[in-house]
């Protein structure tokens, strides 16, 4: 059963429930890179690639991880409305939100949003496991 991407009240997580959802790994002795979070691309094909990804999964909202702001703030992958890339502030204590709007046509883009608001309609992680050849 799906839900049309036209509603709203599809989204449930909140950033906490999407981490505890995203350190699940399916194989915990050999884990993919980045394996166990939520998603920090390291390039803007990477970013893209993520959101093509949860637009085929029928993922309108999900939540991504914060930077280290330890040097200050940080210029991100993820784009946003005014058609620049995210700017992460090294005080910022809100998350991360790639969200479109309603249906299945719209942009999605990366917003701040308060950690506990139940924004998310889906979860984007690397869950997948790394397999080692034995030589």
């Amino acid at each position: 059963m799906g839900l049309p991407s036209t509603r709203d009240d599809a989204r449930l997580l909140t950033h906490a429930d999407a981490a505890a959802m995203a350190a699940q790994l399916p194989d915990n002795n050999h884990p993919a890179p980045g394996a166990g979070g939520l998603p920090l691309p390291r390039t803007i094909v990477e970013a893209m690639s993520m959101l093509a990804f949860a637009r085929q999964q029928g993922v309108t909202a999900f939540w991504a991880a914060s930077p280290n702001t330890e040097s200050g703030d940080v210029h991100m992958h993820w784009p946003t409305e005014d058609s620049s890339t995210l700017i992460f502030r090294k005080d910022e204590s809100r998350c991360i939100l790639i969200a479109s709007g309603l249906g299945p046509r719209a942009h999605m883009y990366a917003h701040i949003k308060p950690c506990d608001s139940k924004q998310a309609s889906g979860l984007l992680t690397v869950a997948a496991a790394a397999v080692r050849n034995a030589h």
